[in-house]
């Protein structure tokens, strides 16, 4: 008998906020309570995203909705014509209308982001 062992992929979730302290903070809960071995990476702005994304499709980037020269509808806008990456938005204020994005989450809740990641998994829309 043969055993043939793969590895799954890894997932790759980017979290984009121009709060430095807020990015690596729900980087760092993502690290810690996603199962898997998972590559979390932070971007505190739209450009550097974008840099970042060129160099490392995500399967996944969590990205703030307000921050200067480049907010998250315009990220999202450029990551959608480029990728099929997944697109989560997140803002401390309402849902903004019309917006591009996947789903959309209040800044903070971590859970949410967690259930939704799950629930992409379990439909094979990311890496499982």
């Amino acid at each position: 008998m043969v055993l043939i062992i793969t590895k799954e992929k890894v997932m790759r979730i980017l979290v984009v906020d121009d709060m430095a302290l807020i990015a690596e903070e729900a980087a760092e809960f993502l690290r810690k309570f996603l199962p898997g071995d998972n590559e979390v990476l932070e971007a505190f702005s739209g450009a550097r995203a974008i840099k970042i994304l060129k160099q490392k499709p995500a399967d996944i980037v969590v990205t703030d909705q307000t921050m200067p020269g480049m907010n998250g509808d315009e990220l999202t806008a450029w990551i959608k014509e480029h990728s099929e990456t997944v697109v989560v938005l997140w803002s401390s204020n309402n849902e903004p209308l019309g917006h591009k994005a996947d789903a959309f989450m209040l800044k903070g809740d971590t859970d949410s982001l967690l259930k939704f990641i799950e629930k992409l998994r379990k439909e094979k829309k990311i890496a499982a």
